[in-house]
């Protein structure tokens, strides 16, 4: 299965109220690298835990680990097929 339909519908639901993004980082082609939350949920945090995002070390340094690492275990998401 793809995973890109179901994050985004997922994160659409997550984000129908006020959405806050702190900049973090920049990427190699200069576009901003944000830690975003909605309802005091942090929506990269709720989307690698549901499987539908991994942690992307290079920018997020491993802060997501500890939610993808049992989304892998308990094969959710994304994580079904491996």
């Amino acid at each position: 299965m793809r995973w890109g339909m179901p994050a985004r519908d997922r994160l659409t639901a997550l984000t129908r109220g006020e959405v806050t993004c702190e900049p973090m980082d920049a990427d190699r082609y200069r576009r901003v690298v944000a830690r975003c939350s909605a309802g005091g949920v942090d929506l990269d945090r709720e989307l690698v835990r549901e499987g539908l995002a991994r942690d992307y070390t290079a920018f997020s340094h491993g802060a997501y680990l500890a939610d993808e690492t049992p989304a892998r275990r308990e094969r959710v998401g994304m994580w079904t097929a491996r």
